[in-house]
């Protein structure tokens, strides 16, 4: 734990000393350290605070390299001592702080250079400042491809994309890449710790998919003036900070809109737990279409709608009202596999509405002269003592640039979402087949092209559907369930259909008056 800022004396090893004191410590022990410096590295009053605390519980504290024994009563009565340690402790922050800003110096440098390098080379690799990913190599002094763990890299990429779970994940690097190096932890007597496991972690697979990906890497610094000094908050007294960002540090996985469209999809995976029957996972499980990609939604209540096992190839969807709400709405549940085909088939038809405006130079545009504002504001600062008005247009232009930041990336994540090819491989997908794997990556593809679908009963044998897709067009499903030996049939609004031919092809029946199916009253004479 850093003794630079004093946080030691907060948490860590010190921290935990001190409030035993009494307690697990006997008073009157001996606290031996090196130098006073182990203690704090904080600015000299701070340190000399902890030093002080610590002797005032009856702590005996002996330093090694000029073995001095200080004691609560002699400090008090001598001031010389107190003196001495006052400079020991201005010593030792200033040689930290000296130390500090060499090694920030230096990466201010690096970052430079690299914000300004050559496109297609290869940055300098910035050591003193955060750490670099597990899947480069910096030994050359610069970032490029791991030789093991970059190819590993690709591959989690390439399996989330095929909309393998985090347990699947886990289990084929396992099987076939050594895992990364683990941090090094250690006991209390300063000795290693052994790994508790040299396999693939859950939680470096569950992270992983952060900007660093398409290349970007963030650094954080102390903000300074044009002299080097560094800048404190007038109101915390703490060092005001500053955000630099290479977006081309890293030699990228994937694309930055890739990215953006796998990160939102990824937030809903979970296909199959780990059990007592598997423990790493079922390797052969059921896999859903609709449900746990966060689009299959009750229309009575508006809760979830989730998978429920049932006989072999014919699970159910049902209401999720008792779990979240405590108590079930009534809606009825329904099987699978008529809504998942009907879906398919229109994600097939579907015409795109993706003829918006490509807003990507304005964003660029008006988020540069929100910065060029605030820069020559600044320095009109410098020139005039009418500071307060120019206080308020400075904030008032860095809050634009924060607010058009915002709505740029999430219009490029609502850009990205949308994918206007690839689809006809629907039409003949067998939605009975409910272990086969392609609908891993069927169901993150249904994840792109749909935003909700809203289910409701029309009555014990009818259901009521509402298709929202990606681009906000809707469509309406009437589905008349199987029963026994009595088949079902899927009602599609024929308006909204683009291919009539080809979706009467694939069994579904196209209806211009939707309306009279879904009222119940009317159903059973409209057909």
């Amino acid at each position: 734990m850093s003794a630079f800022k004093g946080k030691n004396a907060h948490e860590g090893k010190l921290s935990e000393f001190i409030k035993q004191i009494g307690a697990k410590v006997p008073v009157g022990s001996w606290l031996v350290v090196e130098n006073l410096d182990r203690i704090s590295r904080d600015d000299a009053w701070s340190a000399l605070d902890i030093f002080k605390n610590i002797l005032s519980k009856g702590i005996v504290v002996v330093t090694g390299m000029d073995e001095k024994v200080y004691k609560y009563a002699d400090v008090k009565n001598n001031p010389t001592d107190l003196i001495i340690s006052l400079l020991m402790f201005t010593r030792a922050h200033d040689e930290s702080l000296t130390k500090k800003n060499r090694v920030e110096a230096q990466a201010r440098s690096l970052i430079r250079h690299n914000l300004t390098r050559e496109p297609g080379t290869p940055a300098k690799a910035i050591e003193s400042v955060g750490q670099n990913v597990w899947w480069v190599d910096t030994k050359s002094g610069y970032v490029t491809p791991h030789p093991i763990y970059f190819t590993a890299a690709q591959k989690i990429i390439e399996l989330k994309q095929n909309g393998e779970t985090l347990l699947g994940i886990q289990r084929y690097l396992n099987e076939h890449y050594p895992a990364p190096k683990k941090r090094v932890y250690k006991d209390q007597t300063g000795q290693a710790l052994a790994p508790k496991t040299e396999q693939w972690g859950k939680h470096l697979i569950r992270t992983f998919l952060n900007p660093t990906v398409h290349g970007q890497k963030t650094f954080t610094l102390d903000k300074r003036d044009e002299s080097g000094v560094i800048i404190y908050d007038s109101e915390s007294d703490e060092p005001l900070k500053e955000t630099f960002i290479i977006p081309d540090y890293y030699p990228a996985l994937m694309s930055e809109v890739d990215y953006l469209t796998l990160s939102k999809l990824d937030r809903h995976r979970a296909i199959t737990r780990n059990s007592s029957k598997y423990p790493a996972g079922n390797p052969e499980p059921e896999i859903p279409l609709l449900s746990g990609i966060g689009i299959l939604f009750c229309g009575k209540c508006g809760s979830f709608m989730f998978k429920s096992g049932s006989s072999e190839n014919k699970y159910r969807y049902i209401c999720g009202s008792k779990i979240v709400q405590g108590k079930p709405c009534g809606k009825k549940g329904f099987t699978s596999y008529q809504l998942e085909h009907t879906v398919l088939q229109l994600i097939a038809d579907h015409v795109w509405n993706n003829h918006q405006e490509d807003k990507t130079a304005w964003y660029e545009s008006e988020i540069e002269k929100a910065s060029e504002a605030v820069k020559k504001l600044l320095k009109l600062a410098t020139l005039t003592d009418d500071l307060e008005e120019l206080a308020d247009q400075i904030n008032a232009n860095k809050q634009k640039k924060i607010t058009l930041e915002r709505e740029f990336q999430q219009y490029k994540i609502s850009r990205s979402e949308i994918q206007t090819t690839g689809w006809d491989q629907f039409r003949n997908f067998d939605v009975h087949d409910t272990k086969n794997p392609d609908r891993k990556r069927i169901r993150l593809k249904v994840k792109q092209a749909i935003k909700r679908i809203d289910c409701y009963d029309i009555d014990g044998r009818h259901g009521h559907f509402e298709v929202t897709f990606a681009d906000e067009t809707k469509q309406r499903i009437v589905i008349k369930f199987n029963r026994n030996r009595s088949p079902g049939v899927s009602y599609v609004e024929a308006q909204t259909v683009n291919d009539h031919d080809l979706l009467k092809m694939q069994g579904l029946v196209l209806h211009s008056f939707i309306d009279e199916l879904i009222s119940p009253e009317k159903i059973c004479t409209a057909y």
